[in-house]
């Protein structure tokens, strides 16, 4: 048999939540944790970093908020990552008290709609939905086991030694 058939190249590649051009529906199920994001598309450099002191070196600086969320379309737990006009729309959502955000693990999904397809034309719309709904045993059981996610961006920051 050839080995090549049996290869799955998909491995780590669910790790990070895409938004697609439409509807995303999602679980948010973590707590964000604030970085800072540095880019350098010319050389292929992305740096993060947990204190705004660390990156203050480098000129092309992003807050960047990394949360867990269960991907409703595939429903793998993932990494994702947002800006703040996403994260202005999900705190509205979190501290109006008819939603009933208490907990890191939301009551509710969310929907989040990316309109556009560049970094000039892209918006995003944040929606939750109309009712709440527990997760499943299935689901919580993933959400309990999962590694803090403090200490997983911490691997790839480049100031953890700082935290």
């Amino acid at each position: 048999m050839n080995a090549w058939n049996d290869l799955d190249t998909t491995v780590g590649a669910n790790k990070y939540m895409k938004l697609i051009v439409g509807d995303n529906k999602i679980r948010l199920i973590s707590e964000p944790v604030l970085t800072y994001k540095h880019f350098d598309n010319e050389a292929g450099i992305t740096e993060v970093y947990l204190t705004k002191e660390a990156s203050a070196s480098r000129s092309k600086i992003a807050r960047r908020f990394i949360m867990y969320v269960l991907d409703r379309a595939d429903g793998i737990i993932k990494q994702a990552e947002f800006g703040v006009q996403i994260m202005d729309q999900l705190k509205g959502i979190a501290m109006d008290a008819e939603y009933g955000v208490t907990e890191p693990v939301w009551p509710r999904d969310i929907t989040i709609n990316r309109k556009g397809t560049t970094m000039n034309d892209t918006e995003y719309f944040v929606k939750p939905s109309p009712s709440a709904v527990g997760l499943t045993v299935t689901e919580a059981a993933l959400v309990a086991g999962l590694e803090p996610l403090l200490d997983v961006i911490k691997k790839d920051a480049m100031d953890a030694d700082k935290v």
